[in-house]
């Protein structure tokens, strides 16, 4: 694999490991599972915190102005951070994932429900949209990159690979422990794909609707159909006519359920499967509410793989 970096200045001996930032939880896992008997990563975004519009403690600068290594997915995410990697962490090394060699980057959905029928109706909704949108920065522009990589296990393994690559290079008195590291996560991830895989099987051509559009990479890779999504974006909250549409998709195409995200008020979902046969789910693209650790990346895919059977399949998801 090609280094992601240039010119990085490598240390023959170190005093202690690396110092290492990881941004949100499922790429702190990853990051985790890597350094695994060399040193633990700090993880910057915790709990329900969103990546877009974060404010960092000065606790958590203080760490990123002591890194060696900064690992993030890139500006289309953790937009909070592209001025303070330049002032901050002006000395650290950083690792931007959307610039892996051999990772699949898709952009944002731009048909249908997903933005072209948004944009359709944009007059008569102008208003009530303006009105109830809290935030108006961040939703998903059609044809803007998507930046959920880690959905999809392929892209871990890349993520995996080109953690392993950097840390060797920063830290070569324990390249052979990152790259056997990377070996181990590597099989652990084919395994869990392996599962999900079989969990999903039953439920690929079961509709469905998500909160907004984070899991095309889980989906394409699984096969799943997602139909559409109730916001443009996270922090957006529908109008009353996204809602009336969105409940005339539920009736036409057979939706078997709706799914929210824990970090978001349940209620809209409620009112979009209102009169409808829809149940309503719930999924995590972050795994906001997993103890930090190498674990918590598979514990938040095969939770999110069983939630989607749950629903889609009536299965107990326990």
């Amino acid at each position: 694999m090609a280094p992601l970096m240039l010119a990085i200045p490598s240390r023959d001996v170190l005093a202690a490991p690396p110092k290492v930032v990881a941004t949100i939880m499922p790429i702190h896992a990853l990051v985790s599972g890597v350094m695994a008997g060399v040193g633990e990563p700090d993880l910057l975004v915790s709990g329900y915190n969103s990546p877009h519009n974060y404010q960092m403690r000065p606790s958590e600068a203080r760490s990123l102005s002591a890194a060696d290594v900064v690992v993030w997915v890139g500006p289309t995410l953790e937009t909070f951070l592209i001025q303070p990697l330049k002032t901050i962490a002006g000395d650290s090394h950083v690792v931007t994932l959307l610039d892996s060699p051999g990772l699949t980057v898709r952009s944002f959905r731009g048909a249908g429900i997903w933005a072209e029928e948004e944009r359709k109706h944009a007059g008569a909704d102008e208003h009530e949209d303006h009105d109830d949108e809290e935030d108006h920065d961040h939703h998903h522009h059609e044809g803007s990159i998507d930046p959920h990589i880690w959905l999809s296990p392929d892209n871990a393994r890349v993520i995996v690979a080109s953690v392993a690559e950097a840390l060797s290079v920063v830290d070569p008195a324990n390249r052979d422990r990152y790259r056997d590291n990377a070996t181990d996560l590597e099989a652990r991830i084919a395994a869990m794909d392996t599962r999900i895989d079989n969990d999903l099987s039953a439920v690929r051509d079961v509709p469905f609707i998500v909160f907004h559009d984070a899991y095309q990479y889980f989906e394409r890779h699984y096969g799943l159909r997602s139909e559409g999504a109730i916001t443009l974006g996270p922090d957006r909250i529908p109008g009353a006519g996204r809602i009336s549409r969105l409940r005339a998709l539920i009736r036409d195409r057979g939706i078997a359920c709706v799914f929210t995200e824990p970090q978001f008020e349940p209620a809209i979902i409620a009112t979009v499967i209102e009169r409808t046969t829809a149940r309503q789910g719930t999924l995590d693209p972050l795994g906001a509410d997993l103890a930090a650790g190498a674990d918590a990346y598979f514990a938040m895919m095969e939770r999110n793989a069983r939630s989607i059977a749950a629903c889609l399949g009536r299965q107990n998801p326990n």
